[in-house]
């Protein structure tokens, strides 16, 4: 079983959908908002391949650091705030060396995983700063409730399958910032809802082996990149 977090998310959303997709292998058109991630997560990773610490240490100001980061990338609020995120985060550090992470764009696959890890998943970064070890994921839509459950479950994959022990775990929203200092865009937490988020992965599991693909009708339907073909059905698959 390959249970990543989209195909578990897809499957607690709607598991018909789930048996489109990944049973059938139905491939709806990407979403523009969907689109505008992937970019964004692209241009995200290629930042720290280009982007010079020398450089960085050379500036004399913070509106220079801040403009040199912006630099390397296309214009937009999106990274406007991720550049300002990276600024705030690069000032923070003793260590200006720690601004670049350990690890990024990781995949990861857990062989013969326990019922309560995800069997694969791609995480973000993984940075080290002031002797921790910081999981990071990037999110360029707003803020949602759930996000400790969503990095629990990477940090049980991460653990489960790398020498790394998480000690807290970030999530960066650029889209909007909510406040003047620290941007509220970013989230470092010590983990949390680790049993909640196992408990989720094991059910999902369960389901799965024992086929239940029921159709759930929702509000959201409409939305759905497997809509039409979910509407002409006139089964459903038990």
């Amino acid at each position: 079983m390959r249970l990543s977090k989209s195909a578990l998310q897809t499957y607690l959303k709607c598991p018909y959908h789930y048996y489109l997709r990944y049973i059938l292998g139905y491939q709806g058109p990407k979403a523009e908002v969907m689109q505008i991630g992937i970019d964004f997560h692209d241009r995200a990773d290629k930042f720290f391949d280009n982007v010079s610490l020398k450089e960085l240490a050379n500036q004399t100001s913070i509106f220079g650091i801040e403009s040199y980061i912006r630099s390397f990338f296309p214009e937009g609020k999106l990274y406007d705030n991720f550049t300002h995120i990276e600024t705030v985060l690069y000032m923070s550090l003793n260590n200006k060396d720690e601004f670049m992470p350990l690890e990024r764009e990781i995949k990861l696959v857990a062989e013969g995983a326990p019922d309560d890890c995800l069997d694969v998943g791609i995480i973000d970064r993984i940075d080290k700063i002031n002797g921790e070890t910081i999981l990071i994921e990037y999110k360029s839509g707003k803020f949602r409730q759930g996000i400790n459950q969503e990095l629990m479950m990477y940090k049980v994959l991460v653990e489960q399958t790398t020498d790394y022990k998480i000690d807290k775990v970030c999530a960066i929203y650029p889209k909007e910032l909510y406040g003047s200092a620290l941007p509220s865009g970013v989230y470092i937490k010590k983990p949390s809802h680790e049993k909640q988020a196992r408990d989720k992965v094991a059910y999902v599991k369960d389901m799965l082996r024992k086929k239940k693909w029921q159709q759930k009708k929702h509000n959201l339907c409409a939305w759905c990149d497997a809509a039409d073909l979910c509407f002409e059905s006139e089964m459903v698959v038990e």
